[in-house]
């Protein structure tokens, strides 16, 4: 049966229960198309949002074409996201890193 609500309906409200002033999806199936096109419509409001695809051997042309950036498979992604974290952790006014040992 399938659920009411979309992937890009469940962002919005999300971003609107938060009053997000920016945020990132990413995806890696045909279900995440509607996410995708909900972070434009985010964009032309004002909102800072990026979608981010893990492409994936077969997978929908379409979320590849939408996507404002395509990563090659998990590696990528987790490379993506290890840089996110540096530029984070190293931009001006940053807090330092909290220790946590499960990530040393």
């Amino acid at each position: 049966m399938p659920l009411p609500i979309n992937k890009g309906q469940a962002l919005r409200q999300f971003a609107q229960r938060f009053s997000l002033q920016a945020a990132a999806f990413a995806g890696d199936d045909r279900t995440d198309l509607d996410a995708v096109r909900e972070i434009e419509r985010m964009r032309e409001k004002g909102i800072a949002a990026l979608s981010i695809v893990v492409q994936q051997p077969d997978m929908l042309q379409e979320l590849l074409q939408e996507a404002d950036i395509v990563v090659q498979e998990v590696p990528g992604m987790v490379d993506l996201l290890r840089a996110m974290v540096e530029m984070l952790e190293t931009a001006p006014g940053s807090p330092p890193a909290p220790h946590h040992p499960y990530y040393d």
